[in-house]
């Protein structure tokens, strides 16, 4: 089984399953439907890396946090390099042995289902029993924007399928008028979930209200490109998924401490209400295939300092061999990677994440130093 996602893959199986069995009246789901924008975009553009003593040469594709949901993205460069690939790296994978995707997926969901005292708060208990009140009330505000952005998402789609006007894309970042806000406020009822999870909903529903998804849907993609064209598939980062893991989570979302909670839901409440442009400015970027505007746009990922705070409660999970996420190192892992697929014979096509690759002392910057040559836009 693989299982790629921005937060640590453990908490993001635990939430996938929590989403499935919330109350109906917490839609925190985006839309299965989207617009569908078939104008033509440069898309992402790649970099070749080679060696002057290697045979190979690796084709970068870079992929940013959160992507644009409703753009069918100019895929022909990366179907080119697929064509004489032999290979494609990409970034994380959990194995689950024999246990196939659905049944993991289904055994969660008994388990959520049947005690689901560990994912909810107990009955009575708000949100401003585990944080800062007036930290709960910016949740609550910022949960409302979202809710009221995605019925404008919404109306737009529909607006699109009837052929009529649907403004510009960014009119989605306007907030509501303080008149809906307050009216969808009043409507809101509090969530009973434990704050983690409550943290990565809004995360997400902000996402979805201004038509952007995770950048594993686009990798997906390039998966099954690979995979048409009969192209193996590899992680540059594998590891065997220790349902203790799991558990471990479950348990401990229940006993989280105040500063825990405190740090996912204020982490949450910034990128809703601060960090979501940069995220959309970033994702527009992307599909244009502007690598100067990506520049310093792709660093802050959502989730990372919840994941911080998480890890040092967890300690270090059995999956990950005892160790947190914070101890990977991620640029030298790629870079060894891609040196590797340079020094054999052949192309391979690398999906690498963008702040990774772009950041000063990145992936990029690292092989150039060891004598890589690398070619770009």
């Amino acid at each position: 089984m693989m299982l790629r996602c921005l937060l640590p893959v453990l908490a993001c199986l635990a939430m996938h399953a929590a989403a499935t069995a919330q109350e109906p009246s917490q839609d925190i789901t985006p839309d299965a439907e989207v617009i569908v924008v078939r104008a033509e975009r440069a898309g992402p553009q790649l970099w070749r890396v080679t060696h002057p003593e290697g045979e190979g040469e690796v084709y970068v594709f870079i992929t940013v946090p959160w992507l644009p949901a409703s753009l069918e993205w100019n895929e022909r460069p990366v179907a080119s390099v697929l064509e004489e690939a032999g290979l494609v790296l990409t970034e994380f994978e959990v194995n689950a042995g024999a246990v196939s995707t659905t049944r993991l997926a289904a055994m969660m969901l008994r388990t959520i289902t049947f005690n689901r005292s560990r994912i909810m708060m107990p009955r009575g208990t708000t949100l401003a029993d585990r944080v800062d009140a007036g930290l709960a009330a910016e949740f609550y505000r910022a949960s409302a924007i979202a809710e009221e952005r995605n019925e404008r998402r919404r109306a737009m789609r529909r607006a699109a399928r009837r052929g009529g006007e649907t403004g510009p894309a960014d009119a989605l970042l306007d907030e509501p008028s303080d008149s809906a806000l307050a009216e969808r406020l009043a409507a809101l009822e509090p969530g009973r979930m434990h704050p983690f999870f409550q943290a990565m909903n809004l995360i997400g529903n902000a996402a979805s209200s201004v038509d952007l998804q995770g950048a594993s849907a686009i990798e997906s993609q390039v998966t099954r490109l690979a995979r048409r064209n009969r192209v193996p598939v590899r992680a540059v980062q594998s590891y065997d998924l220790a349902v203790s893991d799991i558990s471990t989570l479950l348990r401990s979302v229940q006993d989280f401490s105040r500063e825990t909670n405190e740090t996912c839901i204020s982490e949450a409440v910034t990128f809703a209400n601060s960090d979501l442009p940069t995220a959309w400015m970033a994702a527009q970027a992307w599909a244009r295939g502007d690598v100067d505007g990506l520049r310093g746009l792709s660093e802050r990922r959502a989730g990372l300092e919840c994941q911080r705070a998480m890890e040092r409660e967890l300690g270090g999970m059995r999956t990950f061999g005892g160790a947190t996420t914070a101890d990977i190192d991620y640029p030298g892992i790629w870079s060894a990677a891609i040196g590797e697929a340079v020094a054999a014979r052949g192309v391979t096509l690398a999906i690498v994440g963008a702040s990774g690759w772009l950041a000063e002392d990145g992936i990029q910057a690292r092989l150039a130093a060891a004598g890589y040559v690398v070619e770009g836009p």
